[in-house]
């Protein structure tokens, strides 16, 4: 029980650090957007 809490967390994390980045790269250059869609 506590590895899957474990891992949502982590997956919690990564998830708000890749939004933090996406936002820090579109407000930085806004030519950067298509960059940022073709993410998988």
């Amino acid at each position: 029980m506590a590895c899957v809490e474990l891992c949502i967390d982590f997956m919690g994390l990564l998830m708000a650090l890749v939004i933090a980045l996406t936002l820090m790269i579109i407000c930085s250059s806004p030519k950067r957007q298509v960059v940022v869609y073709r993410w998988p």
